[in-house]
């Protein structure tokens, strides 16, 4: 199934196909297959009261049908939720998902606020999918709107997107990446057309008409300056409350530290960046030992970073430095050593960290010196042996 292909069929998967799929969790085909069971239907009755000049031959295609009828009955006897593997297959699909639709910076724009206040962690947004996909699937224990981690009530699709304004083009290159997605991890093209079934019914309450078809996430119009944590006199300085999002776009100064927004503006880019880091599940895998003994906490990490892209760009900040819990933040060599992280990995990571820049309305030119910051802590983070790309495994740790 070709990109083109791909695009045409879920766009033609019918609302009606989604609703039968979201609200009675059955199967593949008894939603999407209809058709094609009523076309061997039909066949079958063709052949069965055509005037044949055997009765033996009438015979034949009235066992042949038969058999045909028995085998679709018993490949779909599973239910979708079943076929995708159940919550643990859902679970790392949703993983896999997270990570590929990130990779593209106007979709990862429209993650702005996640890990704010008053917002869903990554991680809590992921949970909040496999509950959806869950039920939507035929899962008998997942049901959404529900309850996550940390106590968050997920929330409806309409409300969860409803001051993002996302434009139909962005939805549908959602949609795309779902679908490459889906069949790089095996899903059959049929349970293809039924996830996207599924998406393409929540189209009227995630997509603003009014968006036009493309586009990245600007917070910068909105007037609700508590939504962000920052006052009209904190952008006119320079400044943040240090309360919640990053936001550089109005800020100007001489130094990359004054337009970040000094201490807070940076605490504030740190904790977004953290969330989207955590979002790939590569990635991830390398804070193994964040909070065990002998180990920073995850505070006290986001702490150190701030240490030392305040003292890169401008600010007063001296790294290595100690922060929270009497921690003294080690170099990069050290700190990262066993960690044997991929060059791979290591690029990703910048990506990630440009696109999270780029997002909130930092400069072309900013982001590219933070970028310069970031590739060149690289010879003290990679190891050259650790190959192209991977997950961290704590049984090698030491070899």
């Amino acid at each position: 199934m070709n990109p083109e292909t791909t695009r045409k069929s879920l766009r033609g998967v019918t609302v009606a196909a989604a609703t039968c799929l979201l609200a009675l969790g059955t199967t593949t085909a008894s939603c999407l297959g209809d058709s094609n069971n009523m076309r061997e239907t039909g066949e079958s009755s063709q052949d069965s009261g055509s005037s044949h000049p055997k009765s033996s031959g009438a015979s034949k295609n009235s066992t042949t049908t038969t058999t045909r009828t028995t085998t679709t009955r018993t490949t779909t006897n599973m239910t979708l939720y079943e076929r995708l593997g159940g919550k643990t297959g859902i679970q790392r699909f949703i993983d896999s998902l997270a990570t590929n639709e990130l990779m593209d910076p106007e979709i990862a724009s429209y993650f702005y606020y996640v890990g704010m206040p008053g917002h869903p962690t990554a991680t809590q947004v992921k949970e909040c999918l496999v509950l959806q996909l869950g039920q939507a699937t035929g899962g008998a224990e997942e049901m959404y709107p529900g309850t996550v981690s940390g106590g968050f009530k997920c929330r409806s699709m309409k409300e969860a997107h409803a001051h993002l304004h996302i434009p139909q083009g962005v939805f549908e290159k959602f949609l795309m990446i779902c679908a490459t997605t889906a069949k790089s991890v095996g899903i059959s093209d049929p349970d293809i057309l039924a996830v996207g079934g599924v998406l393409v019914g929540t189209e009227t309450d995630i997509v603003d008409p009014a968006a036009g078809n493309n586009g990245f996430f600007d917070a910068g119009p909105r007037t609700d300056a508590t939504a962000v944590g920052r006052t009209d006199a904190s952008v006119s300085d320079g400044a943040t409350s240090g309360t919640g999002a990053f936001d550089a776009g109005p800020r100007t100064g001489a130094t990359l530290y004054a337009r970040l927004g000094r201490n807070a503006g940076i605490q504030a880019f740190v904790d977004t960046l953290a969330a989207n880091e955590l979002m790939d599940p590569e990635i991830a895998s390398y804070f193994y030992y964040v909070g065990m003994p002998g180990h920073p906490t995850a505070a006290q990490i986001k702490e150190c970073l701030v240490l030392q892209l305040g003292q890169a760009t401008g600010g007063p900040e001296r790294y290595p430095g100690n922060v929270s819990g009497n921690y003294r933040c080690r170099a990069m060599g050290p700190a990262h050593a066993q960690l044997r992280i991929p060059r791979g990995v290591f690029d990703k990571f910048v990506s990630i960290a440009a696109m999270t820049a780029k997002a909130a309305g930092v400069a072309n030119n900013d982001v590219t010196t933070l970028g310069n910051f970031l590739n060149g802590t690289r010879a003290q983070i990679v190891n050259p042996n650790a190959g192209q790309s991977g997950f961290f495994d704590a049984g090698v740790r030491d070899r």
